[in-house]
C-alpha cells in the first residue's frame, strides 16, 4: 500500500512539474510570488522590506526550495508541484480513482501561488474532521491547520477560524493550537520591526484591494453556490462542520470573482462531494472522467501562439515556456537589461513601474527589490499609493532617479496603479522610450510601450 502511495506520487509529480513548467505557460503571479520567497531566501523581511499582502507562510515555504534547488524559477515549481501532488494523494486516500477527475480540473488552475497551499490545509481539515481518531487529536490538528490557513491568506483564516470558534465542539482546544503558528508569526514580525506593517498591508490594505480589483464577473454562480450550501447547512441544524468549512472556502473567491478564484473554491466544494458521494459518483465514473477529461484537452489546446522557451541563459527564468499575450516577455525584459547596463551607472535609484516585468528585470540583474516594485492597487498598504508618491518625492529630491512606465498593453490587462504613473509623468523629464513589438496580443495596440524618465534635468516645468 505504502508502495502504491510513493508511485501515485512520483508520477503525479513528474506529470505537474511538466505541465506547469511546460503548457502552463508564464505569468505575472508565478513571478512575484517567486519573487517574493526570493526575497526571504536571501535575508529580507517581509511587510518591513517589500510589500506583500498575504501572511509569510506561503513565501516562506517556497524560500526553502530556493535555498536547496538554487535561485531558478523551476525551484519555485518543484514547491508547487509538491503541494499539487500531496493534493492528489489526499484525494486518492478519500475516493480512490475518483481522484483522476478531482486532478484533471485541479492541474489546469495549478498556478504556484497561495490558494493552492490553501486549497491543501483545507483538504487535510476535511479528512482530519471526518475521520474517526480520537477528539483530543483532532481538535488540535483542526486548530493548527487552522491557522497555518490565517498565517497562509488571512481572509481565509478568518471565515475558518469564525466556523472553529463559532459551530465547532471542543473550541478552546481548537483556540489554544490556532494560536501556535499565530504566535510564531507575530514572534517573528515583532523581531525583525515587521509587526506594523503587516496589518498595514494584510488588513488595512484590502480595503484599497477591494474596490479597485474586484471583476464581479463569476459574482451570479459564487451567489448561488454559497446560498445552496447555507440551505444545506441550516437543513443540518449547523451540525455539519464540514460543509461550513466549505462554505469558508469559499471566500477565496471574494473580491475579485475572476476564473481562477472561482475556480479554487468550485475545487473545495467538488473535493466535498467527491468524499460524500463517491459510491453514485463511481456508479458514473466513466462519464464524469470523459467530462473532466474533455475539460482538460480543451485548457490544454487553448492559446499556444508564439510558444517559445526563455532564450537568456544567464536569467533565472531561462528555459521556462512562454506563450500568447506574454509571448514577448524575454524580449521585453531583455531590452530594459540593455538599456540599464547601458546608463545604470548614472543614477542612484532605478524605479521600474511595470506589473511582473518590474521584479523580472531585478530579479535578472539582482538589483535589490522594494515595495516600490509592486505597485498594485490593495498591495501598498491602506493609501499606500499617496504614500509612496511622497517617499518618491523626498527620495528623488535629493538623489538622482530614472523611471520605467507603462504605457502600453501591459497597463490595459493590469492592476498597476494609476497615480504613481501619473506622478511620475507629470513631474519628471521623459528622455526615451521602449518599444516591443508582439503580433499575438488581441489587441489594436499590439505593442509593449514603456516612457522613460528622469529627475536629473530636475522637475517638468
Amino acid at each position: 500500500m505504502k508502495k502504491k502511495y510513493f508511485i501515485l506520487f512520483i508520477v503525479s509529480f513528474i506529470f505537474t512539474f511538466i505541465y506547469i513548467w511546460f503548457k502552463l505557460g508564464l505569468f505575472c503571479d508565478e513571478i512575484w510570488n517567486y519573487g517574493v520567497a526570493y526575497n526571504i531566501a536571501n535575508g529580507l523581511v517581509p511587510y518591513r522590506d517589500f510589500n506583500l499582502l498575504t501572511g509569510p507562510l506561503y513565501p516562506f515555504c517556497g524560500s526553502i526550495f530556493i535555498k536547496i534547488f538554487g535561485h531558478h524559477l523551476y525551484s519555485f515549481d518543484i514547491f508547487n508541484s509538491i503541494v499539487i501532488s500531496i493534493i492528489t494523494l489526499l484525494c486518492y486516500y478519500k475516493f480512490k480513482k475518483c481522484a483522476l477527475i478531482f486532478y484533471l480540473i485541479l492541474i489546469c488552475y495549478s498556478f504556484p501561488n497561495y490558494n493552492v497551499f490553501c486549497l491543501m490545509l483545507f483538504i487535510i481539515i476535511l479528512i482530519f474532521n471526518e475521520s474517526n481518531i480520537e477528539d483530543k487529536y483532532k481538535d488540535f490538528f483542526i486548530g493548527l491547520l487552522v491557522g497555518l490557513i490565517f498565517i497562509t491568506k488571512q481572509s481565509i483564516g478568518i471565515c475558518f477560524f469564525l466556523v472553529m470558534i463559532v459551530f465547532c465542539s471542543n473550541r478552546l482546544k481548537k483556540f489554544l493550537s490556532f494560536l501556535i503558528p499565530c504566535l510564531v508569526m507575530t514572534i517573528y514580525l515583532v523581531f525583525n520591526g515587521a509587526l506594523f506593517q503587516y496589518f498595514d498591508y494584510c488588513f488595512l490594505g484590502m480595503f484599497d484591494f477591494g474596490n479597485k480589483n474586484s471583476f464581479y464577473f463569476y459574482l451570479p454562480a459564487f451567489i448561488v453556490i454559497v446560498l445552496f450550501l447555507m440551505y444545506k447547512i441550516y437543513k443540518s441544524n449547523f451540525k455539519n462542520t464540514s460543509l461550513l468549512f466549505v462554505l469558508a472556502f469559499q471566500s477565496v473567491s471574494v473580491p475579485l470573482f475572476d476564473n481562477s478564484h472561482f475556480m479554487y473554491a468550485l475545487l473545495a466544494c467538488l473535493f466535498y462531494l467527491l468524499m460524500r458521494f463517491q459510491e453514485k459518483i463511481i456508479f458514473h465514473y466513466k462519464y464524469y472522467l470523459i467530462m473532466a477529461l474533455s475539460f482538460f484537452i480543451f485548457w490544454v489546446t487553448d492559446d499556444i501562439s508564439g510558444y517559445h522557451f526563455y532564450k537568456d541563459s544567464s536569467s533565472f527564468m531561462y528555459g521556462r515556456a512562454i506563450f500568447g499575450s506574454s509571448s514577448k516577455l524575454d524580449d521585453v525584459v531583455m531590452k530594459f537589461k540593455d538599456y540599464i547596463s547601458n546608463i545604470n551607472d548614472s543614477y542612484e535609484h532605478l524605479f521600474i513601474f511595470t506589473g511582473e516585468v518590474s521584479y523580472a528585470v531585478k530579479l535578472d540583474i539582482q538589483y535589490p527589490l522594494s515595495k516600490f516594485d509592486m505597485i498594485m492597487n490593495g498591495n501598498m498598504g491602506y493609501n499606500g499609493a499617496n504614500r509612496l508618491i511622497d517617499e518618491i518625492s523626498d527620495i528623488c529630491s535629493i538623489d538622482s532617479c530614472l523611471f520605467f512606465v507603462d504605457d502600453g498593453v501591459i497597463l490595459k490587462h493590469s492592476q498597476l496603479n494609476t497615480d504613481i504613473l501619473n506622478y511620475v509623468r507629470d513631474n519628471y523629464r521623459k528622455i526615451d522610450n521602449i518599444v516591443v513589438l508582439n503580433s499575438n496580443l488581441n489587441s489594436i495596440n499590439n505593442s509593449y510601450k514603456f516612457s522613460i524618465y528622469d529627475n536629473i534635468g530636475g522637475y517638468n516645468e
